[in-house]
């Protein structure tokens, strides 16, 4: 595994400072789930985001880079938002209809384009 850089914001690191993620070492999901790359959420995290962005009544400003390299910021319409998040509703109402999803919403291998 390739060395990480900074701890993201709002993420805990362990006293060896390798990431955490839903409380469990991020190396530890990896070996678990057999090789990257890896996506991890964690549940916790994503309840809070969600419930800021519900709070919310207007317009959400969302960065993202842009096909330049560029860090852009986005505007997306409140109408856009609570369709996001009616579909989040929906995919964690299934999620939690099959799967234990106390701390750790899931984790989903990928496979490698092939060329």
């Amino acid at each position: 595994m390739k060395p990480m850089g900074a701890i993201p914001q709002g993420f805990a690191a362990d006293a060896q400072g390798r990431l955490l993620i839903g409380a469990r070492d991020c190396e530890a999901l990896v070996a678990e789930a057999g090789d990257t790359p890896l996506f991890v959420y964690d549940g916790t995290m994503l309840e809070r985001r969600v419930a800021r962005l519900r709070a919310g009544r207007d317009a959400v400003i969302v960065r993202a880079w842009g096909s330049e390299d560029r860090l852009r910021e986005i505007v997306l319409p409140r109408i856009v938002v609570d369709a996001y998040l009616a579909k989040y509703d929906a995919v964690t109402s299934e999620l939690r209809a099959t799967h234990d999803v106390s701390s750790i919403v899931g984790t989903r291998r990928v496979r490698p384009l092939q060329r």
